[in-house]
């Protein structure tokens, strides 16, 4: 890290600390005030007190605002830097593990993660840091104008309050874990049914589905209210840790300090002050370890699946046997063949190596997925997939397969394809799949969801544009273009 770096922290350091110490000031001045009214028939010095005050008070508003931008801009850099590396480390996750997870689900742990994140770096450098820097500055304040008992007072109230506060934060964590489930199962069920809102709709079947959801929201419900019941008790605590400081260092000087003629009412103002403002510090520092602690919990989710390692658990007999026949000079065409739920998209993403730690096959490989992949962009973006590529070169690829009349490089294209047809979906990511010139091509149905005419189109372009050196892996139900394939196989 270069010096200037350091430079900037220890500024924004010092900045910070003065900033904390000018805190304990008001509470000093208005004591002295109270007693110059109280004692002096001229006033005398209160003119200069009530200027510190105005003063101090100046400083605090004048040096905030700029002091927060900068600070903030330093938390909002690390964030931003964390957030990406998150993103990162997700989307190169063994595939096989994300099969396991619901998009809601996964998009709802991505997105508390990188929030509770977020809100780590919040709380512990722009919350945290501050509140103990302040709980320091006032906590010596308090030794230096009310003495080293009223201290201690103050210092045995909050810490019972220590206590009582974190077996309170323990508690609350099944409550966190609770609500965060219930938000999961929630979002899985709105993704779930407005993937399927034409048929709902169609049906007139909303009723059904807001019947089948209501569980759900009420789930949801009661962990929210157990949870704030939580922390309405921990708010509780803080009231009555204030409430029994104040009573107690009033108990003090009325009994003995006053007696003992060791303080008078301007030092009493200025211990209940700075009292409250240390109590002040002092809940708030606690807040922030119950916000730490439930961002934990937040951030445990999304932990467990970057934590997360598959295990390869072998290959079946057809995998082997695709592989042999692979292996083949004269076979460059595969069909795989069978009833639904044999697994015949398992075989393609373990051919594509997407299910095991290494690949099970020594080509390189491209992979057409049954869901066509169409993002928001450009032609271009969707089929170069960031890498670079000749215009003139793809525009002619495009003309290969039938889209040329509809689509240029620079086309823009709405998320999952919206403005295209079924055909001109399939057609356009099977040209993706096509171009980065694979030594295996694997293709997972095709043709399904398209008409005869439209799917027989499809099954030319395939075994037109299909070099010599490639080799090609179909999985499929349609069996008009089987006489094509060099090898048909029938999963049972």
């Amino acid at each position: 890290m270069p010096i200037s770096t350091y430079l900037k922290y220890f500024s924004l350091f010092s900045i910070l600390l003065l900033m904390k110490a000018n805190l304990a000031l008001p509470s000093y001045l208005i004591g002295q005030i109270i007693n110059i009214t109280s004692q002096s028939p001229t006033l005398e010095g209160l003119g200069n007190l009530l200027n510190y005050l105005l003063l101090s008070t100046l400083v605090t508003i004048i040096i905030s605002p700029f002091f927060t931008y900068f600070f903030e801009q330093e938390v909002q850099i690390n964030v931003e830097t964390k957030s990406r590396t998150l993103f990162s480390q997700l989307i190169r996750k063994p595939f096989s593990h994300f099969k396991r997870l619901e998009i809601g689900s996964l998009a709802s742990k991505f997105e508390r993660g990188l929030g509770s994140y977020e809100q780590f770096i919040n709380l512990s450098v722009s919350r945290g840091l501050p509140l103990a820097i302040e709980l320091f500055a006032l906590g010596c304040a308090i030794i230096f104008f009310s003495g080293w008992l009223t201290f201690t007072l103050v210092v045995f109230v909050l810490m019972i309050a220590t206590m009582i506060k974190t077996l309170i934060i323990r508690l609350r964590r099944p409550h966190i874990s609770r609500v965060n489930e219930a938000e999961d199962e929630i979002l899985d069920q709105i993704v779930g049914v407005f993937s399927g809102i034409r048929t709902i709709q169609s049906n007139r079947v909303e009723g059904f589905f807001e019947k089948r959801l209501a569980p759900f929201f009420e789930n949801y419900r009661q962990a929210t209210v157990s949870l704030a019941v939580s922390r309405s008790v921990f708010d509780g605590v803080a009231i009555a840790t204030h409430s029994l400081i104040s009573l107690s260092i009033i108990t003090l000087f009325i009994f003995y300090l006053f007696p003992e003629q060791h303080s008078d009412a301007g030092q009493l103002v200025t211990a209940l002050l700075l009292s409250a403002s240390l109590t002040r510090a002092f809940t708030g520092l606690l807040d922030v370890y119950r916000l730490l602690d439930q961002s934990r919990e937040d951030f445990s989710a999304l932990k467990g699946i970057l934590d997360h390692e598959e295990k390869l658990t072998g290959v079946s007999q057809v995998l082997n046997q695709v592989l042999e026949e692979l292996a083949k000079p004269n076979v460059n065409t595969i069909a795989v063949i069978g009833r639904s739920g044999q697994g015949k998209t398992i075989l393609l993403d373990t051919l594509a190596g997407l299910l095991t730690p290494t690949s099970v096959s020594h080509l390189s490989s491209n992979y057409l997925e049954q869901n066509n992949f169409v993002f928001s962009g450009s032609v271009y973006e969707n089929l170069s997939l960031g890498k670079k590529m000749d215009n003139d070169w793809l525009t002619s690829q495009i003309d290969k397969v039938g889209l040329s009349s509809r689509l240029t490089l620079d086309s823009e294209l709405q998320g999952n394809g919206q403005n295209l047809s079924g055909g001109e979906k399939r057609r356009l990511c099977f040209l993706r799949a096509y171009i980065h010139s694979p030594e295996l091509l694997l293709l997972d149905e095709p043709t399904t969801g398209l008409d005869s005419e439209t799917g027989q189109g499809l099954w030319e372009i395939i075994f037109s544009l299909l070099e010599p050196q490639t080799k090609l892996v179909v999985v499929t139900h349609d069996s008009s273009y089987l006489d094509h394939f060099d090898k048909v196989i029938t999963l049972d």
